[in-house]
C-alpha cells in the first residue's frame, strides 16, 4: 500500500484500515459506561434499543447487539456500511445498518439512545449543520431518550494547540505506528477549523503500509456546543462528563474528553 500521496483512496474508503488505526481499547467499559448513563438519567424507561451515528466500523453498537440490544447505525460511506454489515454477519449479530448523512437523515424506527463517539461531531462544521444534526437525532428518539456527544477535549484555540498525536497498534502479524496531525496543519482560526494530516507506518501481513490521508475537522469548543444545543430547543443538556462513564464529571485541567448527556424534550 505503497503509493503516492496524491493517488491513494480516502481512509474511509479503507474500512480495514481504518478499524486498525482507530481500534479504540475498552469498547466493553464504554457501553458499561453508556448504559449506566441510560440508568441514571433514563431510569423511568428500560433501555432496548441505540443508534450509533457517523458509526464507521460500528464497534459500540456490535457491542450492544452482542449483549442483546437492538441497534442500529448510521454512516454516510459506503465502504464503512459495508465494512460494518460483514462484521456483523461474521459475528453472527444483527445490526441495522444505513447509509444516510448524519446533517439530516431518515431511518426506521426510534431509540432510546443516541450516540456519536470518538469526536465524529467534528465532521459537523457549522453551527446550521449541528442544528440541524440536532433536530434528526431527535426524531429518532423515544420519549426522553438520550443523546450521548464524545467530542476530544482539549479542543483547538490557535496555532499552539496544534500537536502530533501519535500512537502504536500491535496485534499478532501486525505493527503499525499511526501519526494523527502536525503543528503545520491548515488551520481556520475563525471556524476552528482543522485539515488534520494523517500518516499511518508499519507492517501489515509481511506488505509495508505507507499511507497518508487527511480529515477536515472542527473543534467544537464547550461553549459552541452548548449554544446551539439550547439554542435548539429540542434537548436539554442532563450531564457533562469528562469520559463515557457517569462517575467521570468533567474537568477543564484533567479531561481528555467533553461527553455531553442530552435529554429529548417534547
Amino acid at each position: 500500500m505503497v503509493k503516492p500521496f496524491g493517488l491513494m483512496p480516502k481512509l474511509y474508503e479503507i474500512p480495514f484500515l481504518y478499524d486498525l488505526a482507530f481500534r479504540r481499547t475498552g469498547i466493553g467499559p464504554h457501553v458499561d459506561g453508556l448504559i449506566e448513563c441510560h440508568k441514571r438519567f433514563r431510569h423511568n424507561h428500560p433501555l432496548r434499543s441505540v443508534l450509533e451515528l457517523a458509526a464507521g466500523p460500528s464497534r459500540h453498537a456490535l457491542e450492544f447487539v452482542s449483549r442483546n440490544y437492538n441497534a442500529a447505525v448510521v454512516d454516510n460511506c459506503t465502504e464503512m456500511c459495508r465494512y460494518a454489515a460483514a462484521l456483523a454477519k461474521e459475528n453472527e449479530l444483527t445490526l441495522n445498518v444505513f447509509l444516510a448523512n448524519m446533517r439530516d437523515y431518515t431511518i426506521p424506527n426510534k431509540y432510546d439512545l443516541a450516540m456519536i463517539l470518538l469526536n465524529s461531531i467534528g465532521h459537523l462544521h457549522t453551527a446550521s449543520d449541528l442544528r440541524s444534526h440536532l433536530f434528526a437525532t431527535w426524531r429518532h428518539l423515544n420519549e426522553d431518550g438520550l443523546y450521548v456527544i464524545e467530542a476530544h477535549f482539549p479542543n483547538w484555540v490557535d496555532r499552539t494547540s496544534l500537536k502530533r498525536s501519535s500512537w502504536l497498534v500491535e496485534m499478532k502479524d501486525l505493527r503499525l505506528r499511526v501519526d494523527f496531525g502536525t503543528p503545520d496543519d491548515d488551520f481556520d482560526l475563525d471556524m476552528l477549523i482543522r485539515k488534520v494530516e494523517l500518516h499511518i507506518l508499519g507492517d501489515l501481513r509481511g506488505e509495508e503500509i505507507d499511507y497518508q490521508d487527511y480529515l477536515i475537522l472542527r473543534s467544537w469548543s464547550a461553549s459552541a456546543l452548548e449554544s446551539v444545543i439550547v439554542e435548539s430547543e429540542v434537548f436539554e443538556i442532563v450531564a457533562k462528563l469528562g469520559a463515557l462513564n457517569p462517575d467521570i464529571p468533567f474537568d477543564p485541567q484533567e479531561s481528555m474528553r467533553l461527553v455531553y448527556v442530552l435529554r429529548r424534550l417534547e
